[in-house]
């Protein structure tokens, strides 16, 4: 039998050409693997571009992680995105948003949900 298990990662930064990247460590605790696959949920504002890349571990996500506003909307929106199996370990974790292209957007928190043999 398997259960669920979250971590909140504050992110708090504004993507910009000079300032594109972030990376934010957060644990896993325990000693079990995170089993099957995971997914995120990120809260974004100002994405007007879908060339964005999220990597957990250095693994890239895939796909279009962050979406662009709907008409250019500046308010704060929550994406979704999967978490392939074995990119999650026990222990510690990293987390790195980059920008590619030239908007400017703002990422406020992530929250990285996992299931773990109980």
């Amino acid at each position: 039998m398997a259960q669920s298990d979250f971590n909140l990662v504050p992110i708090n930064h504004k993507f910009t050409v000079t300032a594109p990247t972030k990376t934010v460590s957060f644990p896993i605790e325990g000693t079990q693997t995170p089993v099957d696959d995971g997914y995120l949920v990120i809260q974004v504002k100002g994405v007007q571009l879908s060339s964005h890349q999220v990597k957990i571990n250095g693994i890239h996500l895939g796909g279009s992680d962050l979406l662009p506003a709907p008409l250019n909307s500046q308010a704060w929106l929550c994406w979704m995105d999967r978490i392939q199996p074995n990119v999650l370990k026990a222990g510690g974790n990293d987390i790195t948003i980059t920008r590619i292209g030239d908007d400017d957007f703002e990422i406020g928190n992530v929250v990285v949900n996992w299931r773990e043999n109980a």
